[in-house]
């Protein structure tokens, strides 16, 4: 930049409109300043790289043409950006006091621009043009927007002094307009996309449409500190016309995305999309019918940790004169006539239901069988996918755990009794647990109480269905004749030992019972083969083989020393797990075109957790990674594979021990928090 080109950049930095929230709920002090009055709130300068001491900052990779904020408080410079855009997502992202002095943080907070003393910063969205400023009306329009009762005496005082400065170019103000006509409609785009979707399609579990505009309006959801740049884009978004989105949940990730053809298509597209295969089919039938509109999306973490209670306001339910069931509800009931002698593996809807909690009906279990097996297991098994019926089975279990094994248990005698439909269901309906419900058996439950039959039902909808046409097979009690009993754990064995498996106790009952299972399978569906022929075919074919071995196989010897580095300590956990998600990003990125010195959001992340561990030790965890991984070119695909070695199993066990630095994390934020409001 020349001379003129600084004095230009650093003015519209100075001037670039930010609003400051006290409370950082949305209802308490809340202001609308320019940058140059925050920073001098807060006691600090802009200054250019150049202009930085290069003995003093020998250490730090200074940019000359990028703009720092400085302070005497501050042990080092903040680095703001080279460009209004990149200046813009700063302000917003901020960063940990900590690392510029334990000073500051003690007197401002754990943020640079944003902490507990001085409130929080949101920088007003410059409809995507970042070469020029938001007009001042485009950004009182903003401004009240975010809260109808901002004080915007400070800035419009200084704006009249200033006004002469910061003259928008006519064009861009003609355009901006043209731009906000054009979008008036957009929610309704969005919304007619959803409703069409939903005349030709059922919602898969872990499936939802939220309305975007309601959760912006959410101070619960807007207070969390994880996702605060993200709150800024759903501002800025909705502000311009989105109004709704689709929430993904699924395994270690909730993820919502905005309604929009470009965003859907992106996501059905990508070959390794981090969601159940389903999930991408919904992004593809959904891009169909999305209009044109912005890409975004905002990552909610992990599905145990997200409190979905904060959103539980915020869900969109299609149309409700559409003329389909679908369309009137979430929850379709399916009745099934059970067939004697399968009452306990058949499948058949198992749904909680207390009118006291003015709630709908939750699904917790879709067969006696597998409901009982799991009930006392968290959602997440082994790595497995987790479903809202996991999570909903998780929940039921948290809120009845003196009850819970006695469920179990007797759950298990009946089995073994072989005890009909009917007793199954007056059982659990003492623990108000509904098997194979009508919708009558939940409007009784609501008469009982003295409710209208329709409370908590305006979402239920009820379907028959008749059962198929298939012989009884039964459950096979669990002490039949020992000879049977014998045979069944020899053949498991031999499997076990034959394909180099873990032969151990607890691994012989689960093939056992897989092979089982396969067995009565193959008699359902009329299939001249043994549950033992099955398996053994299974095994032949390599990429199921691997599966197998997720289950069943020895420890590997990367397992043991992957478990021996990254177990060592919570954050070399949190290390390894960022560690992968950067990879991901990088080869998602590269995909899709970036250039490979783009720096992702998990990339900055993983980047700002290095720096707290020595270099010496990042030298060991990043060697122990590599270890990790098998790269090499696909000759089919013509392809470079990247692919993890570790098992689910040490994965899952690394995964759990990073739980416990952001803990940590957590707590320390808490107790500095606690500390500066003392």
């Amino acid at each position: 930049m020349n001379k003129k080109e600084r004095e230009i950049f650093k003015h519209k930095i100075e001037q670039y409109p930010v609003i400051i929230n006290s409370n950082y709920d949305g209802e308490g002090n809340v202001k609308l300043l320019h940058f140059k009055d925050r920073l001098e709130d807060l006691n600090l300068n802009l200054t250019y790289g150049s202009d930085l001491s290069k003995d003093k900052y020998k250490n730090m990779s200074i940019v000359k043409d990028a703009l720092y904020v400085t302070g005497k408080q501050l042990q080092k410079p903040f680095y703001l950006g080279d460009s209004l855009e990149e200046a813009k997502t700063t302000m917003g992202a901020d960063a940990d006091a900590l690392d510029y002095g334990e000073s500051y943080a003690k007197q401002q907070g754990y943020g640079i621009l944003s902490n507990k003393k001085m409130g929080s910063i949101i920088p007003v969205y410059a409809h995507e043009d970042f070469d020029e400023l938001p007009t001042e009306q485009d950004t009182l329009d903003f401004a009240k927007f975010y809260n109808s009762r901002i004080d915007t005496s400070r800035f419009i005082q200084d704006n009249n002094a200033e006004r002469a400065n910061i003259e928008s170019r006519s064009n861009t103000r003609s355009l901006i307009t043209n731009e906000k006509h054009t979008e008036a409609s957009l929610g309704q785009q969005q919304k007619n996309a959803i409703d069409n979707y939903y005349k030709n399609h059922k919602l898969p579990n872990g499936v939802d449409f939220v309305d975007l505009e309601k959760l912006s309006y959410n101070n619960k959801f807007r207070d969390n500190p994880w996702i605060a740049q993200d709150i800024v884009d759903l501002i800025n978004h909705v502000y311009n016309g989105s109004k709704y989105g689709v929430m993904f949940t699924e395994d270690n990730e909730v993820a919502i995305h905005n309604i929009s053809k470009k965003e859907l298509e992106t996501i059905s597209s990508l070959e390794d999309y981090e969601f159940d295969p389903t999930y991408k089919t919904v992004a593809k039938d959904l891009s169909k019918v999305a209009p044109e509109a912005p890409d975004f999306s905002i990552d909610l973490g992990d599905p145990m940790s997200f409190d979905f209670n904060v959103i539980e306001n915020d869900y969109y339910i299609p149309d409700k004169t559409i003329d389909d069931d679908r369309a009137k509800a979430n929850i379709v009931l399916k009745p099934t006539s059970i067939i004697k002698g399968l009452e306990w593996n058949q499948k058949q809807d198992i749904y909680y239901y207390n009118p006291k909690n003015k709630k709908e009906p939750q699904l917790i279990g879709k067969d006696l069988e597998s409901f009982a097996d799991y009930l006392n297991e968290p959602a997440k098994i082994d790595g497995l996918s987790t479903t809202r019926v996991d999570i909903n089975r998780e929940h039921f279990a948290k809120t009845h755990q003196n009850q819970v094994k006695n469920i179990q248990r007797n759950l298990y005698i009946g089995r073994d009794k072989n005890a009909n439909e009917d007793l199954f269901k007056k059982y659990l309906r003492k623990y108000d647990v509904y098997v194979n419900p009508s919708k009558k058996d939940f409007e009784d439950a609501n008469v009982l109480l003295g409710l209208s039959k329709d409370t908590n039902l305006d979402k239920v909808v009820e379907k028959m269905k008749e059962p198929k046409q298939e012989k009884a097979i039964g459950y096979i009690k669990a002490n039949p004749k020992k000879e049977k009993e014998i045979v069944k754990r020899k053949n498991a064995k031999q499997i076990l030992e034959e394909y180099g498996f873990d032969a151990t106790e607890e691994n012989i009952k689960k093939m056992a019972k897989n092979i089982e299972n396969e067995d009565k399978f193959n008699k359902q569906l009329k299939i001249k083969k043994t549950g033992l022929e099955s398996v053994k075919l299974e095994l032949a074919d390599p990429e199921i083989r691997k599966n197998y071995a997720e289950t069943y196989g020895k420890k590997t010897e990367i397992d043991k020393k992957t478990e021996q580095v990254f177990l060592e300590k919570p954050i070399y956990s949190q290390w390894f797990m960022q560690r992968d998600r950067e990879e991901k990003e990088y080869e998602d990125l590269e995909r899709l075109g970036f250039p490979s010195s783009y720096q992702g959001e998990e990339k900055q992340k993983f980047e700002k957790l290095s720096q707290k561990i020595p270099a010496h030790t990042i030298r060991k965890l990043e060697n122990a990674y590599v270890a990790t991984r098998d790269i090499y070119f696909d000759d089919k695909t013509s392809e470079v594979k990247n692919i993890s070695l570790v098992s689910k199993t040490t994965k899952a066990k690394i995964e759990k021990n990073s739980k416990k630095f952001l803990a940590l994390e957590h707590a320390k934020q808490a107790s500095r928090t606690k500390k500066l409001e003392r």
